[in-house]
């Protein structure tokens, strides 16, 4: 036993002096007892710190943190987003009547096609919304208010049927393009002789998904819009109960600035009125030939200009940023490299697999001999018994006399 823990040791340290290993290496060559031991213990400690810094360096990677970047982009062509509009007089006003002018990107936009009726919870169905998920998506290739979305909106006061509104108006919402539109939560109000100027801009928000934030991937709702921040949050906020919304991993959001004005101003009433005269839209509202302009708001709605603000996410701690560290770590503490990981488990290998080589050779010598033991049994039997064949039915032999010198005989005849 001894002398086996003897060629162990004297294993251990051959593996130590040719060891990639700082530590190791000295103390393979240390000349005295105590110098192998001081290096042993210098490793150890190595390795002790090694160990307390990759736990650090784990707890961190297991976090996920992430970067937050902010980009600008401008781009030629930009989609222009949904715009609706509440009568707050009326529970039934249908888009024909409360529309009294309109223009798009410098052209009149009539018929109303590009409008479509939506069924409010809190203002029935005298909504409408412009460029609505189910209509032909529309683009602006030119900013400016002269370029954008221009509305002359008629309340019709004294209708038949009220949403029981407080105020006489209409409440406005700008939405992204072919989201569900939430006006009583995401929108402003807009009184009747009043004009409402909004510039607008898009901002965008990338996120990381699963492990590094908890957000959702949906991009369509139930109704089949796509889905926005409010998606969630608009039922809950209406019922006064907290519900645990995810942000959206991709997501679209208008920025807006608006202004109220009075309208129309002393300089232009003449010209809107002469825009309501020869406006198609307006003959359809015109009984006796006079124009009740305190029945009437504006709103226009474009983009200030096409560059839009995008906030991403990235990886803050990357698997290779932690392997190399993990790296870095072990050659500062403990002086290894991948090579000499595999120094040792190549080591380690042959530690295992060398009592089993030595008892495979054993057991092909000690197979070897007896075979050969045995193959000289059979060669002496088979000489055994060609012996005795050949001496089956003969006579034995007589045994040979010697003949006598002939100088014994010459002397005998002579005697």
């Amino acid at each position: 036993m001894g002398r086996h823990f003897k060629g162990f040791g004297n294993c251990i340290n051959e593996y130590f002096r040719i060891s990639t290993a700082h530590g190791l290496r000295r103390s393979g060559w240390a000349a005295t007892f105590w110098g192998k031991i001081f290096w042993l213990i210098v490793f150890g400690v190595g390795v002790a710190g090694f160990v307390i810094l990759c736990g650090f360096l784990v707890a961190d990677f297991v976090k996920y943190p992430v970067k937050i970047a902010t980009s600008t982009q401008t781009n030629d062509i930009v989609e222009f987003p949904a715009v609706t509009v509440c009568n707050l007089g009326s529970s039934n006003q249908n888009v024909n009547d409360s529309i009294v002018y309109c223009s798009f990107d410098g052209g009149i936009c009539y018929p109303y096609n590009k409008f479509k009726t939506y069924q409010s919870a809190k203002y029935g169905s005298s909504c409408f919304t412009f460029n609505s998920r189910d209509a032909d998506k529309l683009k602006s290739i030119n900013v400016g208010r002269n370029f954008g979305l221009t509305l002359f909106l008629n309340v019709h006061r004294g209708s038949s049927e009220s949403t029981g509104a407080d105020t006489e108006g209409f409440r406005i919402a700008v939405h992204p393009p072919g989201s569900q539109p939430f006006p009583e939560i995401d929108g402003f109000s807009l009184p009747t002789g009043f004009e409402a100027t909004v510039s607008i801009s898009y901002n965008y928000n990338e996120r990381l998904g699963s492990p590094y934030s908890d957000c959702t991937e949906e991009t369509l709702d139930s109704a089949g819009y796509n889905v926005t921040s409010l998606t969630c949050e608009a039922p809950c906020m209406a019922q006064n109960t907290e519900c645990d919304c995810l942000p959206l991993c991709q997501e679209t959001n208008v920025e807006k600035q608006y202004t109220l004005s009075l309208w129309p101003s002393l300089n232009h009433k003449a010209t809107i009125m002469n825009m309501l005269k020869t406006s198609k839209t307006w003959k359809g509202h015109l009984s006796d030939g006079t124009i009740d302009i305190s029945q009437l708001a504006a709103i226009t709605v474009y983009f200030k200009d096409f560059t839009s603000t995008k906030t991403t996410e990235t990886k803050a701690f990357t698997l290779p940023q932690f392997i190399s560290q993990v790296g870095g770590l072990s050659a500062l503490c403990i002086g290894f490299s991948v090579l000499t990981v595999i120094e040792f488990v190549e080591f380690f290998l042959s530690l295992v697999f060398a009592p089993m080589k030595k008892s495979n050779k054993s057991d092909r010598q000690s197979l070897t001999s007896r075979s050969d033991q045995s193959d000289k049994s059979d060669q002496f039997d088979r000489s055994e018994s060609v012996l005795s064949t050949e001496t089956v039915g003969q006579p034995p032999a007589m045994p040979r006399m010697s003949s006598a010198p002939s100088f014994a005989i010459h002397d005998f005849t002579e005697h």
